[in-house]
């Protein structure tokens, strides 16, 4: 179950407290209200991908238009498809954490996200968390500009997109992003 603790506007951002379906909590986070709305869609399973949209005999594309391999459905959409796991990898690669990056055989968006949850604590946990709704929103925003713009997916632009996101995302306080992008020392001083 997913619960939503709208607190602190005054600081332009909502902090938001997601958990999987078996309770764990995956920490809090302060980032913008559309985006915590969209992740409580995510959570459970009301985005208007293609499985919902037949579901309800309306007009939908027959395939995912990211990959054009599959039918849309949310999990498809953010681990499944090529795309996303081509974007996941080169996204965390960005912070180092490629390794965590959805495999073929993940279930579900929540079950890969549980999954490298477990190995994190403390700010490295905020972070990776910030990381990953960051990165669901960018490929949701992604798919929407093929659905309604009809462009084409477009890795680099997805990347760009993200990375300036992240810069603000950052700079309006969502939890543990400064630290995961963060340079480490020998990035500063490499000489030294």
């Amino acid at each position: 179950m997913v619960n939503t603790l709208l607190n602190q506007p005054m600081r332009g951002s909502f902090l938001v407290r997601l958990g999987s379906a078996h309770g764990r909590k995956f920490g809090r986070l302060g980032h913008h209200p559309n985006v915590a709305f969209f992740m409580w869609l995510v959570a459970h399973k009301r985005c208007w991908t293609a499985d919902r949209l037949a579901r309800r005999g309306l007009p939908h594309p027959t395939r995912c238009l990211m990959c054009d391999q599959a039918t849309e459905t949310i999990d498809h959409l953010l681990v499944h498809c090529i795309f996303a796991r081509e974007y996941w990898y080169r996204f965390l690669s960005q912070v180092g954490l490629q390794s965590l990056s959805p495999q073929s055989t993940e279930i579900s968006f929540y079950d890969w996200w549980e999954r490298v949850s477990n190995g994190a604590s403390g700010l490295v946990l905020q972070g990776l968390n910030s990381l990953i709704i960051l990165g669901t929103w960018t490929l949701w925003t992604q798919r929407n500009r093929c659905v309604f713009d009809g462009g084409a997916p477009d890795m680099a632009d997805a990347l760009l997109i993200s990375s300036e996101e992240q810069k603000l995302w950052s700079l309006a306080g969502a939890r543990g992003i400064s630290f995961m992008t963060a340079p480490t020392s020998q990035e500063l001083f490499p000489s030294f």
